[in-house]
């Protein structure tokens, strides 16, 4: 029951713009991936291969406050991949279409840096040639956003990183808003697990 009423009351505020649109001035990021990884969010880039492919929207960071829900598009820069489907996992649900998403949540996740990512949905793609695949403002209005979990939500712009599998990088936006985890000093594990002894 509480899913139900978090699509019913969140998901107008993505798509009628109900929910006031937050200053880009970097007050508050999030961060969505795509990934060819059910377990990392940061597997942003692998070889071409023919046929079915399954790959993995990402939730992966947050700034302040979790979020509630999200809008966008996903697309192949290649108009010869088709994306078929697209699965939502970890509570999340999908009012929108394979390509055109329209997600709500419950529970207000938070990702990183203060939780972990949390994997929104599995992509089902006809991966006929090269061509990466990106987030982009949807068709239908042009939103590419994500809402807050306040009490008095707003949308804020998405910032993301694509999936790439032609031998470039992916393509990404504002990527450096949002934290990636990187490691700070090299150490095995043996000798981290050595520090706490």
């Amino acid at each position: 029951m509480k899913r139900f009423l978090t699509m019913i009351l969140v998901v107008p505020f993505a798509v009628g713009g109900l929910a006031s649109l937050a200053s880009a001035d970097g007050t508050l990021e999030y961060g969505w991936t795509i990934s060819n990884s059910h377990n990392s969010a940061y597997s942003n880039q692998g070889p071409f291969i023919p046929g079915l492919k399954s790959l993995y929207l990402w939730y992966a960071c947050n700034s302040d406050t979790g979020m509630a829900a999200a809008e966008f598009d996903i697309l192949s820069k290649n108009p010869a991949n088709v994306i078929l489907a697209f699965t939502p996992k970890s509570g999340f649900l999908n009012a929108g279409s394979a390509t055109k998403l329209l997600l709500a949540v419950g529970g207000c996740p938070d990702a990183q840096p203060r939780g972990e990512p949390v994997n929104a949905g599995i992509i089902l793609a006809l991966s006929n040639a090269p061509g990466g695949y990106a987030i982009a403002p949807s068709n239908v209005n042009g939103n590419k956003v994500t809402v807050d979990c306040t009490l008095d939500p707003a949308v804020w712009p998405v910032q993301w990183i694509g999936y790439a599998d032609e031998g470039e990088p992916p393509q990404e936006k504002d990527w450096d808003k949002c934290v990636k985890p990187v490691s700070v000093e090299e150490a095995s594990w043996g000798r981290i697990k050595g520090t706490y002894r």
